[in-house]
């Protein structure tokens, strides 16, 4: 599969525009009006020449490390741009633990009065675990630090870059155990874990990603980007997963994102792009995950793996609403494998163009699939169906367009599954099939290749029984005199 390359400043700079266009701006973060800042704030600057006791920006800590030392129930913590490491020694066990009810907030140029004033990508700060700073991407980082950031319970960690942790087991870039942690508008990259969570590791705690880019980090076993495990509750709103790997030959899983056991996931408004794992799910692996499970408005793009080349459920209950999934691949399940008692929903999806040697786009062994209003077009299998292969499992489809179903009635092809009525099979015509990212190269914009040209078969084909009430780039459904397939709704 072909795959989109920018170089990462660029591509920073873009994902930057799609969270501003997708869920608000990411430099105002504030509900606060006033030009005062607010009660207990520490401040950290490297090159502050006052007094060091961190009551101003003229009387800065110089080291993050005292500023967390110092800092008390509720108080937030100001660090201006620059670069930071746990230790100035060569302990790797060097960390930076946010402490309890505490808020760490990067990218100031230090002068700011409130937190609304920063610039955090203008003001790169950096919190980094390469103490010799010799890094050559995954080479010359022996001596880095296990966990760059230990997340401690009630904490906020707002405007950094993580780079450059190596962790004997979990969690290189961010550790957080049994913790309540929120982290917005990071850049968590170049972090490795010789197990789980190259980029960050959380185990039954609540977990909040808003507006965060998880890129280049690699983990031996599941979860490069990021490994959750055991009743976690799950929220990631507007992130990218970019470039990471999860390695093993028979226990990788989720090269962007890992999930076992979690008590409730969202998956919202976010990008998958170029993730790997060698075994099950690129980009996500779920791993009995509830019924509350939902992952909507999300596009998958060029993920790779053994089973599912975006997605692996097992014993899972999740529901896709409004996702597109385009030129994945995988051995079983270009997009994605069901598998093991596993029950999914798919609502106005759009499947695209996905490769695998069995089941070009979805692949359902030994459980329950329930499609509607989903368009499944260009897949390639090369031993089995094309688009959807099942294996002991139930498969219902309902008002959707299929490759190769031969349309609701008599003629319907059985081995996608049962006819729920409806179906269609004929071109979906899509405005532009070879650009799916469109010009701006950003998803789930108007110029996206993958929305509908007028006289498409799929306008107004849908069925509005569970439809969502907007499509993935927000425009209302419906536009016509029915709700349309696919997770665009034509706009005329």
């Amino acid at each position: 599969m072909n795959s989109i390359k920018y170089p990462f400043i660029l591509f920073l700079c873009l994902t930057l525009f799609f969270c501003i266009l997708w869920c608000g701006s990411c430099t105002n973060d504030d509900d606060d009006d006033n030009d005062s800042p607010p009660a207990h704030v520490i401040y950290v600057d490297l090159d502050a020449a006052g007094d060091n006791d961190g009551s101003t920006w003229s009387n800065a800590f110089t080291d993050l490390q005292d500023a967390l030392s110092s800092a008390a129930s509720d108080a937030e913590i100001w660090v201006a741009a620059g670069t930071y490491k746990p230790t100035a020694g060569d302990d790797r066990s060097a960390t930076f633990i946010v402490p309890e009810d505490v808020s760490v907030y990067g990218g100031f140029n230090g002068t700011e009065t409130s937190r609304e004033q920063r610039e955090w990508l203008d003001n790169e700060t950096t919190l980094s675990g390469d103490l010799m700073g010799d890094d050559q991407d995954f080479t010359n980082n022996d001596e880095n630090v296990y966990h760059v950031v230990t997340g401690g319970d009630h904490t906020v960690l707002d405007g950094f870059f993580i780079i450059g942790g190596n962790a004997d087991e979990y969690g290189g870039g961010v550790y957080a155990p049994g913790v309540s942690m929120n982290i917005s508008h990071c850049v968590i990259h170049r972090n490795y874990s010789s197990r789980r969570g190259g980029g960050i590791f959380c185990r039954s705690s609540i977990m909040t990603l808003l507006d965060c880019s998880i890129v280049n980090n690699i983990a031996y076993d599941d979860g490069g980007g990021f490994c959750g495990e055991d009743s976690d509750i799950i929220t990631i709103t507007g992130c990218t997963f970019k470039d990471n790997q999860a390695l093993t030959d028979s226990l990788a899983y989720g090269g962007g994102l890992s999930l076992s056991e979690p008590s409730a996931v969202l998956i919202e408004q976010s990008i998958f792009q170029g993730n790997f794992a060698n075994n099950g799910g690129g980009a996500i692996e779920l791993y009995h995950a509830p019924n509350n499970t939902v992952i909507k408005k999300c596009f998958f793009h060029d993920n790779t793996a053994r089973g599912g080349g975006a997605l692996f459920s097992e014993n899972s209950v999740p529901q896709i609403v409004n996702c597109v999934f385009v030129a994945n691949s995988a051995d079983f399940g270009g997009a994605v494998y069901n598998f093991d008692s596993s029950s999914m929903t798919l609502i106005n999806t759009t499947f695209a163009y996905n490769e695998a040697t069995r089941a070009g786009s979805v692949r359902n062994y030994e459980s329950t699939l329930e499609i509607t209003n989903s368009i499944f077009w260009g897949g390639i299998g090369t031993e089995t169906n094309n688009e959807i292969g099942n294996r002991d499992s139930l498969t219902i489809i309902r008002y959707s367009n299929v490759a190769g179903c031969q349309g609701s009635g008599s003629d319907w092809n059985t081995s996608l599954g049962q006819d729920g009525g409806g179906n269609i099979d004929q071109n979906p015509l899509f405005s532009n099939a070879e650009n799916p990212l469109g010009a701006d190269a950003l998803p789930c914009t108007q110029d996206d290749g993958l929305n509908l040209q007028s006289g498409s078969p799929c306008i107004d084909s849908g069925t509005s029984t569970n439809a969502p009430s907007d499509d993935i780039c927000g425009t209302a459904r419906p536009q016509g005199n029915g709700i349309d397939m696919g997770a665009y709704e034509y706009a005329p």
